[in-house]
């Protein structure tokens, strides 16, 4: 398995070559087991590793693609730290309520 599996969300659309707009939310999982994924005689190999866990993501605030901004936040020690002007911060849960648009997992 990768060492880093990265997931691109889709939450933007441009509907009839007008603004492009937020389309949904995306549920990012803390973790994700890509084994239910596989074909089962590798899925149950004990060896196999398929396990990831968060650590990293990009976030979009704003309505759509031209009014707002995209931050990038990454997972150390257990604590969120918001990437800004190369200066990571520890920030609360709650500045973190923001669309995600990518997801990077490191395999465990």
């Amino acid at each position: 398995m990768p060492p880093f599996f990265i997931v691109n969300y889709d939450v933007f659309m441009d509907k009839y070559k007008k603004k492009v707009k937020r389309i949904n939310e995306p549920k990012v999982p803390e973790r994700i087991d890509l084994g239910k994924f596989m074909e089962k005689s590798f899925a149950k190999n004990k060896l196999a590793m398929t396990k990831y866990t968060l650590i990293s993501k990009i976030t979009h605030k704003g309505e759509n693609l031209e009014d707002g901004e995209f931050q990038a936040w990454i997972k150390k020690e257990g604590k969120w730290l918001e990437c800004e002007k190369m200066n990571p911060g520890p920030i609360d849960n709650l500045k973190m309520k923001k669309t995600t648009c990518v997801a990077v997992y490191k395999l465990i």
